[in-house]
C-alpha cells in the first residue's frame, strides 16, 4: 500500500477477502491503524465495524507481544530475506511485481502441515469459503448498526487488572495474575465478558 490510511487498508482487505474468502476471525496487533482511538478507547474502529458487517470477529493479540502473530512475522522475514536483502527497488511497481511473484510461489509450491500438506492453492480449491458480495462497498454500508463480538487477548498483571484498550482497565482478581484471559465485547449488548480457560469469570458493562 502507498499509505496506511484506513481507506487504503479497508480497500485492500475487502479486495483480499473477495479473492481468498472471509475468515471467521481476523487476528491483528493493537496498532491504532487497526484498533482505533486512544482518546475514545471503547469506540469501534472502522476496520472492526467492517469485519463485523461481514460476519468476522476481530481478535487483538496481547499488548506488546508481536510474536503472537507468528505467521505475519514469518512472512515479514521471508520478504526481507528473499527481496530486500537481495536487490534494490527503484519504483513501487518493481516492488509490487516482485511481491506478486513471491506470492504465487508460496501459494503454488509450498506445502504446509497446517493445510494437511497441501499448497495454499490446493487447499482453497478443495474447501468452501464465504466471500463478500462482488459489489460490496464499505463506504455505502451503515456501519453504525453492526453486531457481533470483538475479542482482546489480555495478560493479567500482578494487581489483578487487565488493560483492554488505552487506559481502560478492569479488575479481574489477583488469583488470575500472570495468566491470560479473553476479554470479549458483545457489541449489541454492550457487555464485556472475561473468560479464563473457557470459563466466564467476570462481566462488565461496556458502553
Amino acid at each position: 500500500l502507498a499509505s496506511k490510511s484506513m481507506e487504503a487498508i479497508l480497500d485492500f482487505l475487502v479486495s483480499a477477502w473477495q479473492t481468498m474468502g472471509c475468515p471467521k476471525r481476523l487476528q491483528m496487533d493493537n496498532c491504532l491503524d487497526f484498533r482505533g482511538s486512544n482518546r475514545h478507547p471503547r469506540a469501534l474502529s472502522k476496520l472492526m465495524r467492517v469485519c463485523l458487517d461481514l460476519g468476522m470477529q476481530p481478535v487483538f493479540i496481547p499488548l506488546s507481544e508481536p510474536w503472537r502473530n507468528g505467521v505475519v512475522e514469518n512472512l515479514n522475514g521471508l520478504l526481507d530475506r528473499f527481496l530486500f536483502r537481495t536487490r534494490t527497488f527503484e519504483t513501487e511497481k518493481q516492488l509490487h511485481q516482485a511481491v506478486q511473484r513471491m506470492e504465487t510461489t508460496i501459494n503454488t509450491r509450498h506445502r504446509l502441515p497446517a493445510l494437511e500438506g497441501k499448497t495454499p492453492q490446493e487447499f482453497v480449491a478443495r474447501t468452501k469459503h464465504r466471500y463478500p458480495p462482488a459489489d460490496y462497498d464499505w463506504r455505502t454500508r451503515d456501519l453504525r448498526r453492526v453486531k457481533g463480538k470483538v475479542t482482546f487477548i489480555r495478560f493479567v498483571r500482578k494487581s489483578g487488572r487487565i488493560t483492554v484498550t488505552a487506559k481502560d482497565k478492569f479488575l479481574i482478581g489477583k488469583k488470575y495474575k500472570w495468566q491470560y484471559v479473553l476479554a470479549v465485547v458483545d457489541v449489541v449488548k454492550q457487555k464485556l465478558h472475561v473468560l479464563w480457560q473457557g470459563k466466564l469469570i467476570k462481566f462488565f458493562d461496556y458502553h
